[in-house]
């Protein structure tokens, strides 16, 4: 595989979920062995958090390494290039700072700034994740012409896993054939090849089918499905049974979401049921069966369940996983306390 790009989206590395980390790594490393490629570009988002946790650099940081080694005995190093991506940056400023600086040594390079590359065949523009867009949009258009772009932002039209557009950059901004990260679901249009993440990051995913992409030095593009590693499902109780060889399969860590209607909640096969899942990981939701549309709700306004204290939101916080700096929810939290306190004095 000479001369051969392998570019893999967004990873979002984390450990919230036992065994999810190195199922995640493993299916990396498993691309990368079907299809040894002396070149790797890892589209951004290496991290879920924008402050990880150590053990997630340290295996972020043996992943990459294994990325790196030669794919034979008598073969060269790979070269790794990493974009930093939103999830990466340890703030919006733009200024660089992010965990995956922590990956950096000398047959990979972390891409924090713009980077033009010249190889002998082609040159290779890396443009990392801004908050500006005017300097994503100025980037895009100083870069080469000829020039393979790689780049973690999307343009108007890609919807990111929230369902939202949050750039505004168009296809006429896009002059180069480019590969794009953020935007976690398979795309192409235009010069813009939108990779997508080889595995599924959360339930709002599920069901999609995962990719990688594969480019050869003289402009061919080939896209890969990726049939194994973390997948997320979501099914009916009643569907179980009639599908557990698909949902038992091995070749994937399956997050399986089991929705129970609310009016079977006291049935008493839902044990006997679940007892022949085998995946990686269960969650039961239940889903509100309404009968009469005057019967929404039995709840009283005035008379919540549970009181929402300050130590309550508190814990709430510092349990979560956010984007967030927790300190900045925290002096949120402060002056709404404050100025509840005004209001009554």
């Amino acid at each position: 595989m000479k001369n051969k790009t392998l570019v893999i989206g967004d990873l979002h590395l984390a450990n919230k979920i036992p065994g999810l980390l190195e199922a995640q790594c493993a299916c990396v490393k498993r691309i990368k062995k079907e299809h040894g490629c002396n070149i790797i570009v890892l589209l951004g988002d290496v991290f879920e958090n924008r402050r990880p946790k150590s053990s997630v650099i340290l295996s972020a940081k043996n992943l990459v390494r294994y990325l790196v080694r030669p794919n034979s005995a008598h073969a060269r190093s790979n070269t790794v290039h990493i974009l930093r991506g939103n999830h990466d940056s340890e703030n919006k400023n733009d200024d660089g700072i992010s965990a995956i600086s922590l990956l950096g040594e000398d047959d990979f390079g972390v891409v924090k700034h713009i980077q033009t590359l010249e190889n002998s065949n082609y040159t290779d523009t890396f443009i990392p994740h801004y908050e500006d867009e005017n300097k994503i949009r100025e980037d895009l258009k100083n870069v080469k012409k000829g020039s393979r772009v790689f780049g973690h932002f999307g343009y108007f039209g890609s919807l990111n896993s929230a369902g939202d557009n949050d750039f505004s950059l168009a296809l006429s901004d896009f002059p180069n054939r480019t590969y794009l990260g953020h935007i976690h679901s398979y795309k192409r249009e235009g010069n813009v090849t939108i990779v997508g993440t080889p595995y599924t990051t959360s339930f709002t995913e599920a069901g999609k089918d995962s990719y990688v992409v594969l480019l050869g030095s003289d402009g061919e593009e080939e896209r890969i499905l990726v049939d194994h590693g973390p997948r997320h499902l979501i099914i009916d109780i009643d569907e179980i049974e009639d599908n557990l060889e698909f949902i038992n399969d091995s070749n994937y860590f399956t997050l399986l979401r089991v929705v129970i209607p609310t009016a079977h909640d006291e049935r008493e096969d839902i044990g006997s049921i679940l007892s022949k899942v085998n995946v990686g990981y269960v969650e039961v939701k239940y889903k509100p069966v309404i009968y009469d549309i005057h019967q929404l709700s039995d709840l009283d306004p005035d008379n919540p369940i549970i009181e929402v204290t300050d130590t309550l939101v508190e814990e709430y916080i510092n349990h979560s996983e956010t984007l967030l700096l927790k300190e900045d929810l925290m002096a949120g939290l402060q002056t709404i306390h404050e100025s509840k306190q005004n209001r009554n004095q």
